[in-house]
This record gives structure tokens, C-alpha cells and sequence, in this order.
């Protein structure tokens, strides 16, 4: 649910409609929303609320409603969601390829531990 609310969330508001949010969690294609659980604002509500984050009268442009405010969530997201890497620098990507292209000294032999400090399974059959 965190993950998709954060993907879902306008990345420029700094609040949100409980109404836009559940539609565009529906619209998600691979997630349960709309089509497995009949998510609803009272339900969405129930879920944040284990976060600490309720729904509140919100302005988004000229209007106003029931939503949700981004701060509270971005404090959510931080302690439960994985930060994710989204750009590469220049010299990291020469670091990269430099290793990636690094000639290999060959393989070492794979010693088979299966039968270590015991039998193997053909003498176990007998």
C-alpha cells in the first residue's frame, strides 16, 4: 500500500485528495486495489492510520476536501520504504563499465562439500 500510494501521489502537491488517490491506486495494473480489495476512503483511512497519518481538509488548487497532506507520508516512506537509486553519475557509470570489462583471470575449482564429514547418498541407500 505505501509503495503504491507513493508512486500514485502527484510528485509536485504538496497535498492530495483522499478521492484522486483512491483512483489513481485502482488505475495501479498490478496492484489489488479496485479489483481484489474494495478499497474506500474510510478504509484507506483505517490502513494510515497504523502510521499515524489521517485525513484532513485539504487545498489542492482552488478546491477543498478530505485528504491527505505529503509531509506526513514522506515520514512514513522514509522509515518503511527502500530508497531507490534514480540516476547514475558520470563517473560512477565509468567505474562501472571499467569493472565490467576487467579481464578475468579464469575460475577456481568448485569443491563439492555435499559429502563432507559424512556419506554421500549412494552410501546412505546401501
Amino acid at each position: 500500500m505505501l509503495s503504491d500510494l507513493k508512486h500514485v501521489w502527484p510528485e509536485d502537491e504538496k497535498t492530495a485528495f483522499s478521492k484522486s488517490l483512491l483512483e489513481k491506486l485502482a488505475a495501479v495494473e498490478d496492484a489489488p486495489w479496485g479489483r481484489e480489495v474494495s478499497l474506500d476512503a474510510r478504509k484507506l483511512a483505517r490502513m494510515l492510520s497504523g502510521f499515524d497519518v489521517r485525513p484532513r481538509s485539504v487545498r489542492v488548487a482552488e478546491e477543498t476536501g478530505k485528504g491527505y497532506v505529503r509531509e506526513h507520508l514522506q515520514r512514513v516512506w522514509s522509515a518503511y520504504l527502500p530508497e531507490t537509486v534514480t540516476s547514475v553519475t558520470a563517473s560512477q557509470a565509468a567505474s562501472i563499465a571499467a569493472n565490467n570489462d576487467a579481464p578475468c583471470d579464469g575460475v577456481t575449482d568448485v569443491t563439492d562439500v555435499a559429502g563432507i564429514g559424512g556419506r554421500s547418498d549412494d552410501e546412505k541407500r546401501i
